[in-house]
């Protein structure tokens, strides 16, 4: 679950830097939500103290 967490973690930070400094519209108007929310996903994946 770790790897996926970090995965989600990884997407996430790419499309809100790419949202950020390149102004990727990869998600229209929500890119900037939707990059925080998967970030934030993975982050608590990843930090899970549940996984395995």
């Amino acid at each position: 679950m770790v790897l996926i967490g970090l995965l989600f973690t990884v997407v996430g930070m790419i499309v809100l830097v790419g949202d950020f400094f390149f102004g990727w519209m990869v998600f229209g108007k929500y890119t900037t939500i939707l990059g925080a929310l998967i970030t934030g996903i993975g982050y608590a994946i990843a930090t899970d103290k549940d996984n395995d």
